[in-house]
């Protein structure tokens, strides 16, 4: 996980409902256990939804309007073009995940295509700045063709598919 805190670091608590504290509980180790591996084998492109966790610096499915996101899969299809000297379009939003650092951090996978129509699916670490004096509103951090899945479900270094209600997001 790149330019991130590591798993261990962040601190997740689940509100129990029946309590009168708002300190809530902790979630168990093995669920813990779990979306580190999730975090670790996708690079933050596949993890599982923890609903009711809070967890500072946490990577998230994202509920985040399509039209608000896909200005940030341009900009990903815009750097992996430069970079590569292609000539990829963005086409659709498959999944937006998100954590937040000085500003919102998301993990986009989505489809490009060629003026050949040749598609594939891609995926880009975009860094959408809080506004200020001194900073850009976007920074793509990169944009990658993704892996082909492995045995345990996960691309290698890139996410899985995902087929969880958190890949389709509100027009």
């Amino acid at each position: 996980m790149s330019g991130s805190a590591s798993f261990e670091q962040l601190s997740f608590m689940v509100p129990d409902p029946d309590s009168d504290s708002d300190d809530g509980s902790r979630i168990t180790e093995e669920e813990k256990r779990l979306y580190a591996a999730a975090v670790e084998a996708s690079d933050g492109f596949d993890v599982p939804n923890l609903p009711g966790v809070i967890a500072c610096c946490a990577i998230k499915p994202s509920g985040f309007n399509r039209k608000h996101v896909n200005p940030f899969c341009v900009a990903g299809m815009k750097h992996y073009n430069q970079d590569k000297k292609t000539n990829y379009e963005f086409v659709r939003l498959i999944k937006a995940n998100f954590r937040m650092a000085r500003g919102i951090l998301f993990y986009l996978t989505f489809e490009g295509r060629t003026p050949e129509n040749n598609t594939k699916i891609f995926e880009a670490q975009v860094l959408a700045w809080i506004p200020g004096e001194d900073s850009d509103v976007t920074e793509v951090y990169f944009c990658r063709e993704k892996a082909p899945l492995t045995k345990t479900g996960y691309a290698e270094g890139s996410s899985g598919t995902s087929t969880d209600e958190n890949a389709i997001l509100p027009e």
